[in-house]
């Protein structure tokens, strides 16, 4: 039995979240989650399930629920080389702006970040402030290190951050992690996603829930070409 995700039809958009679930237990399968902006739900499958889904009439697609993880990250020219700090000189720090840095969560200890809330969708990892691989501590600080005396300066230091955990402490995180984390970013009206993962297929599933999001106002910018 492996992870999936399974989509329904547009045309099924009005269809209850028991009938949804009734579908995929009607083929054997275990619902992990049904989600909230995306008309789909994670699942546990076996490849009886799965075929059986994958030819029932409500059904769009079910996917492998894939293992995302972290991208190594740098600031190879600084934050002086993208002139941050001549638009910092002309206020725009970032203030009144919340980003959601959608990653292995952030250290609020952290005395250069101003962490302002999150969430966490690692099941094994309920804390959100506590970030066991520095990954997304790291992208927090070059996204929005404090203007003061110590460590280093981030792009917008006045933004606000936000901890939405999706990546364990070995920077991993399955798919359906990152779908709820955006879902959560949409829910509480974020301005900005952070997203510096990636994964070794592409998603039906996610593309929706990140095409959600652009719709919704939010700025989405992610990791790409990292790894060549």
């Amino acid at each position: 039995r492996t992870e999936y995700i399974v989509g329904f039809k547009q045309t099924m958009s009005a269809m209850s979240s028991a009938k949804k679930k009734d579908v995929i237990s009607e083929k054997g399968g275990k619902v992990q989650k049904q989600f909230k902006y995306v008309n789909a739900a994670a699942a546990t499958l076996d490849a009886k399930a799965v075929k059986e889904l994958k030819q029932d009439p409500s059904v769009a697609y079910v996917e492998e629920d894939h293992i995302a993880h972290q991208y190594a990250q740098s600031v190879p020219y600084g934050i002086s080389q993208i002139k941050a700090p001549a638009l910092h000189s002309q206020g725009y720090t970032g203030s009144n702006v919340k980003v959601a840095v959608i990653d292995s969560g952030i250290d609020s200890s952290h005395p250069d970040l101003n962490v302002r809330g999150g969430a966490s969708f690692v099941p094994s990892e309920t804390n959100p402030y506590q970030d066991g691989s520095s990954h997304g501590t790291h992208v927090a600080g070059t996204v929005a290190a404090l203007n003061n005396s110590i460590g280093v300066l981030g792009v917008a230091p006045n933004a606000s951050l936000y901890a939405v955990k999706v990546l364990d402490s070995t920077g991993n995180g399955q798919y359906s992690w990152i779908i709820n984390g955006i879902e959560w970013a949409i829910s509480n009206k974020m301005d900005v996603i952070n997203m510096s993962l990636g994964g070794p297929s592409g998603s039906t599933a996610l593309k929706s829930v990140v095409d959600r999001a652009v719709a919704s106002g939010i700025v989405v910018v992610a990791a790409a070409g990292i790894e060549g």
